[in-house]
């Protein structure tokens, strides 16, 4: 079943995490970088795992090149 969306929160930037995020030097872009895993996850559609095929998570240069 393909995903079409996914779900944040509305307090997505009350977050501690968020809020640590916001407070580092490049903080736009590792929000994009998040943003655009979150979605890749969503699209992949197995429990949060991010996975080239059925088998085959990305690896972190996967993911380098993919985000």
């Amino acid at each position: 079943m393909e995903i079409k969306w996914i779900q944040l929160k509305t307090a997505f930037f009350e977050d501690d995490k968020t809020d640590f995020i916001m407070n580092l030097p490049e903080a736009d872009s590792i929000i994009v970088i998040w943003m655009r895993i979150l979605t890749l996850a969503g699209k992949c559609n197995a429990g949060g795992f991010i996975l080239l095929t059925e088998n085959i998570p990305y690896t972190m240069e996967m993911l380098a090149h993919k985000t």
